[in-house]
């Protein structure tokens, strides 16, 4: 986790190098060895080196080929650097170094444009092409590593950081009211464009996206790669699929922990972590209790919290190398002061940080221990992804009897629909399997119109929801949307993963991560995973109810039952919410009573107000995690009006 940034002014205007330093000052902590930067007429680039591996001790960025013509900034790493390198030395390549960042330029060099084809790993990086005066940036296929940019009439720049992006000429910190109100009403995310950042004159490139820009301002955005379901894939036994996704989910695990030195693991417990504990024991047995440091929070006391069992269990053969924080105490790597000015930082402050605050202060602790990296396991419920109705495939197919025993066995073993009348689950799925559209789309219509009053209206402000027609949007969506019958199931899953999924997830832990100068690595977001898990046939994804099903028969032998065969869900996040609001009720109480609060310009005040009593008089941990959150936003709001 580096940052890169540039700025290219059209027109041939020249460019200020110390316009290129504010950039990269401004993301410093994202990259503390060392700031770089280079200028040249009109076009400047600029990068952070946070050093995670071994090849980055000796990389110089800005990276400049022997000819001069193409300069480089890269933040990333390579996963298939083996391969990448035979190849590039078989087009007639001369290396200057084994840096990742020498083979990407390479890279460039031979395939132009095609080269993020030819890399595996998380990566965002920018070629300025001095003979072609165009700049060329680059983004992963899943959207690891960050990539913001602007555009305007006189230049445009990107960065790792989207606030980096205020220090330049003519760039507003106007928050962006779409992005604001999908907080308040989350359907509304799909009525928006995906790649909007939460200021209105900034944009994402997007995941597995690259851009296209000229001297004089042409740009061009296109994909070069997204996630296409191709069917199932078939092994011939359980065995031989469980023996393919631990080869990938192995080899996904292992490139992660290419470092210069031991990386840390987020441990929860759950089967997302314990699958990745799985993994390092098989990669190097010894170096999971000499070396790897994990970090987890858990309860006061441990044996009333099955969370809590879970992470010992997990954590048992590390010893004093399994760092916890205990809740609600604020006992161990962090305190309560920690979580305080993290939350409440006057110039950091921001509602997604805030929304992450257990990974935020695992990333904290493990800053203050001098780790680089951690890795952690967020978005396994993303990539193990299966239809809340599943059943009804089953029916489609004419497994009656099977489809009927998944729903005996759902309301026993899995995790949302447990409890649920077997009897009416086989109702519900036989109406989605066999249901005429029109029927649907008369249902469809009347649950709308009977729902719309519920839709969170006592959420979000009458002025936003008029200025941004957010009923009319979401009416339009709707008539749309659920009236076609049954869904493939692959296409299903990979919805799911992509525009937002993925980046949402992502986004909130990676920002957390950058003020800690932490680098975060999710093997369940490699590319080889989510290929592999979406074209998986339904019945490996859940069986007997079970939620990834295959995950958990694949680690029969490698963890303990009551890690494997849990169906509850139990966040311990909540407790630093509850602690943050019980230690800062003053300054809620100061915000919410200010009828100026730049916040009231998208809710309603009356929300706040009901949530901070709410809290007060039954510290009801719903209306903490809404007070925080509220909390954030108008300090955020009122962080950019002063700007």
């Amino acid at each position: 986790m580096s940052a890169v940034a540039g700025i290219l002014f059209f027109n041939g205007d020249a460019l200020e190098p110390e316009l290129i330093e504010k950039l990269t000052s401004s993301m410093s902590a994202r990259g503390p060895d060392s700031q770089s930067n280079w200028v040249s007429g009109s076009v400047g680039l600029g990068h952070c080196m946070l050093q995670t591996t071994a090849e980055s001790l000796v990389e110089q960025q800005p990276l400049l080929s022997q000819d001069g013509n193409l300069v480089l900034v890269w933040d990333g790493r390579i996963d298939n650097r083996d391969d990448l390198r035979r190849t590039l030395i078989s087009h007639g390549a001369v290396l200057r170094d084994n840096s990742d960042a020498e083979m990407v330029l390479h890279s460039f060099a031979v395939w132009g444009e095609r080269c993020p084809t030819h890399l595996l790993g998380d990566f965002a990086f920018a070629v300025w092409d001095a003979r072609r005066s165009m700049l060329f940036c680059f983004r992963d296929y899943v959207g690891a590593r960050p990539f913001y940019y602007v555009c305007n009439d006189r230049l445009f720049a990107f960065a790792s950081e989207d606030e980096a992006l205020l220090q330049l000429p003519g760039v507003s910190s106007q928050p962006n009211e779409e992005w604001i109100a999908t907080m308040f009403v989350p359907a509304f995310e799909k009525c928006i464009d995906p790649c909007q950042a939460w200021l209105k004159d900034v944009r994402f490139l997007g995941a597995g996206q690259r851009l296209r820009l000229t001297k004089v301002g042409q740009i061009d955005v296109s994909t070069y790669w997204k996630l296409e379901p191709k069917g199932d894939t078939f092994h011939a036994s359980d065995a031989d699929y469980a023996e393919a996704f631990v080869g990938i989910f192995n080899e996904a695990v292992r490139c992660r922990m290419r470092a210069a030195r031991d990386p840390a693991v987020m441990m929860s417990g759950g089967l997302d972590s314990a699958s990745i504990a799985a993994m390092i024991d098989d990669i190097d047995p010894d170096r999971q209790r000499s070396n790897v440091q994990t970090y987890s929070t858990i309860f006061d006391q441990p044996d009333n919290s099955i969370e809590s069992r879970c992470i010992k269990v997990l954590t048992r053969n590390y010893g004093d190398k399994a760092k916890f924080l205990s809740v609600p105490s604020m006992n161990g790597i962090i305190g309560q002061q920690d979580l305080i000015d993290f939350s409440w930082s006057k110039s950091r402050v921001h509602p997604v940080d805030n929304s992450v605050l257990l990974p935020a202060m695992m990333c904290m602790a493990a800053h203050r221990d001098d780790q680089r990296i951690m890795l952690h396991g967020a978005s396994g419920d993303l990539a193990n992804h299966s239809p809340g109705r599943y059943q009804a495939y089953l029916l489609r197919e004419g497994l009656m009897r099977i489809a009927w025993r998944e729903c005996v066995e759902a309301s026993t073993n899995h995790f949302i629909l447990r409890g649920e009348n077997p009897s009416v689950l086989l109702l519900k799925n036989i109406w989605t399997a066999f249901a005429p559209k029109s029927l649907k789309t008369i249902k469809g219509q009347l649950l709308h119109g009977i729902n719309k009053r519920f839709y969170k209206d006592d959420l979000i402000g009458r002025r936003l929801q008029d200025k941004l027609r957010i009923k009319e949007r979401l009416d339009a969506l709707t008539s749309h949307c659920g009236n076609h019958g049954l869904e493939k199931y692959q296409k299903l899953h990979t919805s799911t993963l992509f525009p937002l999924g993925l980046r949402i997830g992502l986004e909130a832990y990676e920002r957390v991560a950058g003020r800690n100068g932490i680098e975060m690595r999710d093997p369940w977001a490699d590319k080889r995973v989510l290929e592999f898990m979406v074209n998986l046939p339904l019945q490996q994804k859940v069986r007997h109810g079970w939620t990834k099903y295959l995950v958990r028969s694949a680690l029969l032998s490698k963890q303990d039952s009551t890690i494997r065969w849990r169906n509850d869900f139990e966040h311990l996040g909540w407790y630093l919410h509850m602690q943050l609001a019980a230690a800062s009720e003053q300054l809620l109480t100061e915000l919410f009573a200010d009828k100026y609060n730049p916040m009231y310009e998208y809710i309603d005040d009356g929300l706040a107000l009901f949530h901070l009593k709410r809290f007060k008089d039954s510290k009801n941990p719903e209306s903490a995690d809404y007070c925080v959150w509220l909390a954030s936003l108008a300090l955020w709001l009122k962080r950019m009006a002063d700007l």
